[in-house]
Formats: structure tokens, sequence, C-alpha cells
């Protein structure tokens, strides 16, 4: 009985050892993940759009977009140099019920999704436009 003692000390330290060795060799180095200033958001209200290049959770590049909602389905479109409709949000947002304002930050990233295709480097139009109406404002994006 004390001989399956023993070995069962040993699996339990051994496997403590193995966890802790794991831990310390797959922690994510954070100095290897590149730094994104957000832009100053003071006059956010005079032109209520605003994007900036970012990287997404897994360090993929992206481009995040900030925006007001001022009508109801409203959704993001971003178009190419020719004009073609690259992207647009797979949801569209509408205006809260009691009144407060409502203000949506996406993330549309640039690597091959479900909702979108490889964008490659180009200049691209961000802009807020409803289903029925692609009016709104627009903002240019440079994608690197």
């Amino acid at each position: 009985m004390t001989k399956l003692k023993d070995i069962l000390v040993e699996l339990i330290i051994g496997f403590l050892s193995l966890s802790i060795l794991m831990f310390v060799l797959w922690t994510p180095d954070e100095s290897n993940s590149p730094i994104v200033e957000v832009p100053s958001m003071d006059g956010f209200y005079d032109y209520p759009l605003q994007t900036w290049a970012s990287v997404d959770l897994y360090g993929n590049p992206c481009i995040k977009v900030k925006y007001l909602v001022s009508r109801n389905n409203t959704r993001l479109f971003m178009y190419d140099s020719n004009g073609m409709v690259v992207h647009k949000t797979p949801l569209s947002v509408s205006l809260l019920p009691d009144g407060r304002e409502r203000i949506e930050t996406y993330v549309w990233k640039l690597h091959r999704t479900e909702w979108t295709p490889e964008i490659y480097p180009g200049t691209y139009q961000v802009l807020v436009g409803t289903d029925h109406d692609r009016r709104g404002l627009t903002s240019k994006v440079i994608v690197e």
C-alpha cells in the first residue's frame, strides 16, 4: 500500500512541475505586442466618425471605427478605390428606444473572415449609412 502512495505522490509532484514549466514557457511575451495609440475623442461630436489602425486580440491588423448612430438600421459600408463594397457590418444598429445617444465601435478585420475577404493595401472609404440610404458621413482609410 505504501508503494501505491509513493507513486501517487510522485505523479502529483511531476504533474505540478510540468504545469508550472508549461505556464512559464507558454506565457505570451507582452513586449512583442504592438502599442496602438487611440486617437483623441475631443472633437468627436464635430464629426462623429473616427477611424484608426489597430490590432485585434490575436495580433492581426484591423481598422477600428467609432461612429454615432443617428438613424435606425445604421450600418457601415467599406468601399475600395473602385467604388465596390468590400465589406459591410453584418448587423445594423438602431437608435436606443429611451432616447439616449448610441456610440458604437466596430473592428474591421483586414484578414479573411466569415464576413470579409482578405483586404489588400490601398485606399478605402468607410461610410455610415443604412440599407436603403447610403449617404452619410465618410472617412478615408489607408491600409498599409
